[in-house]
């Protein structure tokens, strides 16, 4: 499944602790990875740099679709635009 979903510009991340985390997601397809410790400390650093990562996924999926569709592509006419 994970193989066909990657086809259609799906993205998965293996986020894990205690196990070895790059074998576990290579069984499933998937080679984007983050390991942490079963601490507090660590688990909010891991999902720092999962949010770090997304907002950097989303700002080159936004900066493409600029660059490749009109201005109103996918923005309903209600919705105000940020300043």
């Amino acid at each position: 499944m994970v193989e066909d979903l990657k086809t259609k510009s799906w993205t998965f991340v293996y986020i894990g602790a205690n196990h070895d985390v790059v074998m576990a997601a290579r069984k499933m397809s998937i080679t984007n990875t983050l390991s942490f410790e079963a601490n507090e400390a660590s688990v909010n650093l891991a999902f720092l740099k999962d949010k770090k990562a997304r907002l950097k996924v989303a700002e080159a999926t936004i900066s493409y679709s600029k660059n490749n569709f009109n201005e109103n592509y996918f923005i309903d006419e209600d919705i105000k635009k940020p300043s």
